[in-house]
């Protein structure tokens, strides 16, 4: 009886200790260099950049920032008028000039009357449009008597989107060029990545990320959403985040969760390394 009893505790024993085991087993490290990372130039990285830079520019208004990507303003012909033909064939000749100077690939080729947005939250209700609607719909305003004349001194804003990178999803930055009418001239800022490093594969799955993002939603919350995990939504992306001013590529699982009827949530779980890298809230948008 009491051997029944030994081996009955040892086994129990012996099932806890596997069970502990296969728990602490470690995850497999990230590849070397992930995330990929930009940091500000040394004053030598920055003169060779620049050397290069000023190689094939032709305007005093433009620059490089700490990172070495191009930014500034650029004049426009006094007489010119701004209509849609304009726009895509100006951006279309800041991209071939000086596209190695705001992180396009040499391989990205554009189709900007697709790509190229344009931003107006008076005109649209979430602000962006393409570009051939937009002046469609100046064009419609200015027949109406809308602009009162005044079409002339509105400011223009155009945005082109870093929406993927070496094939992956990004949720990435933009280049946004801002058309002033009322000095004639092109605010250039923004830029994209050209290069970053692309896990094989992901060391966290869909399943454990729901409850890396269940635990952050409850901290940030209060409240306790597993019954409804089901409802989560969840995608594969690469963003950006600002670290101490080195701009880091993570490769997460975008997490999606409306924790009340006026609460929607996004957790950013990191696929390498389980880190919540972005963590933001959102309410109902009242137009």
């Amino acid at each position: 009886m009491e051997t029944q009893k030994f081996f009955a505790v040892f086994f129990l024993v012996l099932a806890l200790f596997s069970a502990c085991q296969k728990e602490s087993i470690p995850k497999p490290l990230s590849e070397p260099g992930y995330p990929s990372t930009y940091e500000i130039l040394s004053q030598s990285e920055w003169n060779v950049r620049n050397d290069d830079f000023q190689k094939i520019n032709i305007y005093d208004g433009l620059t490089l920032n700490d990172y070495g990507f191009m930014n500034g303003i650029i004049p426009l012909n006094v007489n010119d008028s701004i209509t849609e033909e304009f726009v895509l064939k100006n951006v279309d000749s800041i991209l071939m000039r000086y596209r190695n100077f705001m992180g396009i690939s040499d391989d990205i080729i554009f189709d900007l009357e697709n790509q190229l947005l344009a931003y107006s939250l008076f005109m649209t209700p979430f602000g962006f449009d393409n570009i051939r609607d937009y002046f469609s719909h100046l064009k419609e305003l200015g027949t109406e008597g809308f602009w009162n004349n005044n079409l002339e001194t509105i400011t223009h804003n155009f945005q082109l989107n870093q929406n993927r990178i070496e094939g992956e999803k990004f949720l990435g930055p933009s280049i946004d060029l801002e058309l002033r009418t009322l000095d004639n001239t092109i605010k250039i800022s923004g830029n994209w990545y050209p290069n970053v490093i692309i896990p094989e594969f992901q060391i966290y799955s869909e399943e454990e990320v729901i409850g890396i993002a269940h635990r952050k939603l409850l901290e940030k919350t209060g409240l306790n959403l597993w019954e409804t995990k089901h409802k989560f939504s969840l995608y594969k992306t690469m963003i950006t985040i600002n670290n101490n001013s080195e701009i880091e590529l993570h490769e997460c699982w975008r997490v999606f969760a409306q924790a009340k009827e006026d609460l929607f949530c996004y957790v950013f779980v990191d696929t390498q390394t389980g880190d919540v890298i972005k963590y933001y809230e959102r309410g109902w948008i009242y137009l």
